[in-house]
Order: structure tokens, then sequence, then C-alpha cells
């Protein structure tokens, strides 16, 4: 039983940590900018990409992973 809450345990600081990791972050503009560079120089040598899109969010409101 012991080490069942001990894995239980172990499992919640680890879903603590993760949940840190992925908290949204706020990128200075100029690093917003040049994520937008590089995702254009990306894009524009990908004939299959016709359009990209960055949303209005990305720019006003803090960064997450999933926000790319």
């Amino acid at each position: 039983m012991r080490n069942l809450l001990k894995k239980c345990q172990d499992m919640s600081k680890l879903r603590v940590i993760e949940e840190a990791r992925r908290k949204p972050k706020a990128l200075k503009d100029q690093e917003k900018q040049k994520i937008l560079e590089i995702l254009k120089d990306v894009f524009n040598n990908v004939e299959e990409i016709s359009l990209a899109v960055v949303h209005g969010g990305f720019v006003e409101c803090k960064l997450s992973e999933t926000s790319i």
C-alpha cells in the first residue's frame, strides 16, 4: 500500500511540474518577431503551403506550446 501511495505522490509531483511547464509565458515583442521571421522563412520554402495565418492571440497574448 505504501508503494502505491508513493507512486501517486510522485505522479502528482510530475503533474505539477508538467502543468508549470505548459503554463503560457509572455514573450518579448522581439522574441515573437523572431519566431514569425523563422516561420515565414520556413513556409516560404515549402511549395505545398500557399497560406499561413498567425492568430491574433499570438501577437497580443501569452504564448503556450499549443499556440504554434
